[in-house]
């Protein structure tokens, strides 16, 4: 019997900012990670490390006219808001289909790491 190795997913892959931001979370945190008071303490903590995120890496949203992703400009950028499933334009537009390639991510958390970015509660 041939075992096969689990397929690696693609390095281009979208993943949602919400997940994106737990993943970073998880990375920056290991091995002592601090254990969340509530549900409010975990919307906070992703917003805030979703937050990083886009101020360190390339963010995605779905243009509705061609349902194809296109990159946010650093002029649409303005805010994450619950948990990291809303970001609020500059414009005042609010998203909440927002996305970060997979590859992106990992020079991300390279770049958090690297600035010491703390996963702390606000205060």
């Amino acid at each position: 019997m041939v075992i096969h190795p689990m397929a690696q997913p693609p390095l281009n892959e979208h993943l949602p900012l919400a997940v994106a931001a737990a993943i970073t979370y998880h990375n920056l945190t290991a091995p002592q990670r601090p254990q969340f008071y509530d549900g409010e303490h975990l919307s906070e903590v992703l917003t805030r490390v979703a937050q990083a995120l886009v101020q360190v890496a390339q963010v995605y949203a779905l243009d509705e006219a061609t349902q194809e992703r296109r990159p946010l400009t650093d002029g649409e950028q303005a805010e994450v808001r619950r948990g990291a499933t809303i970001v609020l334009l500059a414009d005042g537009r609010r998203l909440t289909d927002v996305t970060i390639r997979r590859h992106d991510l990992r020079d991300a958390i390279a770049a958090l790491r690297a600035k010491g970015f703390a996963v702390t509660r606000a205060p």
